[in-house]
């Protein structure tokens, strides 16, 4: 079958669109063939030329009244293109894509899928609700967006991580971070990977750093990898970290490929991110599988891959709570052995890779028959 990936961006930064690379990649092509529906050339292209996947560039335009023809001309296209590349099913994670190309399969009887990767409410929730043939959540978190829709049209099907890209190799080494960091080898390394931006919990880390007693200070770091999300975000935090007297302790080295290796090789992950910024997050199961133990907010979907078993739960925006777990895995390297075995037993037997295509396959094939 020819199934219809489409994706809101260019890049590849962020969570949703490394699910969807890594479904794609990861697909029987026996079974499943994907082509992809792209903004533009990008980031995202160059990977999917690389995998030998079809890409075509299309911009969906907003439901405003000044695109409407424009959004006409568009969708008629879109018909076009589903007829010329024999499409079976659309699949898309953005809700004003998903609802703009139900038109389109509505008209050519194509069952959709609408993959809603975030717990927070969307425009255009109550009109996907009506329209598409299946909505799959990231986790339980997410379901209460689409309360009306019948449960025979919902899953749960929890993403993957690449056994090859995340895996353990020791019980974290500091030594790794001594290029990145100068007298590092005899610190506590903390690794947080993301958008740095507010409702990722990135000031919160700032203001735990502070809360920490001088003696633990004096053994604690952190490295943020990733990048800002808006306009002068990066000045607002490093004003935060001077303002807090915690920019000493603090290193921010961009987006990483090789983030796993920092994962690997960290005391902890903090994943402190706040309700509705996420729909479980990739950065918890990924730091899991590699061996390290996560710091994660008790908010909906995270709260279902760190548990009190795998890890260590926080209230969200609490500071305090997050600085004495820090202070707790810094002191104590036997806990913090003990949760990474826990860790990625929990990720290998629940998040992997070859599972959720497993599930998503099913899925497609089931809704193709039953179109």
């Amino acid at each position: 079958m020819n199934v219809l990936f489409s994706s809101f961006y260019s890049h590849a930064r962020m969570g949703g669109q490394r699910s969807m690379l890594q479904l794609i990649q990861h697909l029987d092509r026996d079974k499943v063939t994907p082509i992809v529906l792209l903004p533009g050339k990008g980031e995202l292209s160059d990977i999917l030329d690389t995998l030998n996947v079809k890409w075509l560039a299309y911009s969906i335009p907003g439901f405003k009244l000044p695109n409407m023809l424009k959004l006409l001309r568009v969708i008629r296209a879109l018909k076009q293109l589903c007829r010329t590349n024999n499409i079976d099913l659309i699949h898309a994670d953005h809700d004003k894509h998903m609802f703009a190309l139900t038109y389109v399969a509505k008209a050519l009887n194509i069952p959709t899928v609408y993959h809603a990767r975030v717990s927070s409410h969307r425009k255009y929730d109550r009109l996907l609700a009506r329209r598409v043939n299946h909505i799959v959540a990231i986790s339980k978190g997410v379901l209460p967006r689409f309360s009306e829709v019948p449960a025979h049209r919902m899953s749960v099907i929890f993403n993957g991580y690449d056994p090859e890209v995340c895996f353990p190799t020791n019980n974290g080494s500091p030594v790794f971070f001594e290029s990145f960091l100068a007298g590092s080898k005899h610190c506590s390394v903390f690794v947080f990977a993301g958008q740095l931006k507010r409702e990722k919990g990135v000031f919160d880390i700032l203001d735990a750093l502070a809360l920490l007693p001088t003696r633990v200070q004096d053994t604690v770091r952190v490295v943020f990898c990733g990048k800002e999300s808006l306009p002068g975000g990066e000045q607002e935090i490093l004003q935060h970290c001077i303002n807090c007297g915690v920019d000493h302790l603090c290193t921010f080295v961009g987006q990483r490929p090789d983030v796993a290796e920092f994962f690997r090789n960290a005391t902890a992950v903090l994943f402190p991110s706040h309700e509705g910024a996420e729909g479980m997050g990739r950065v918890p199961f990924e730091a899991m599988a590699c061996g390290a133990p996560v710091i994660g907010t008790n908010i909906s979907g995270v709260n279902e891959v760190v548990t009190h078993d795998t890890g260590i739960v926080v209230e969200e925006q609490h500071p305090k709570q997050l600085a004495d777990a820090m202070e707790l895995l810094a002191n104590n390297p036997e806990l913090r052995k003990q949760l990474s075995s826990k860790a990625q037993k929990w990720a290998q037997n629940t998040f992997t890779i070859d599972r959720h295509v497993e599930q998503m396959t099913s899925l497609f094939e089931r809704l193709q028959r039953t179109s």
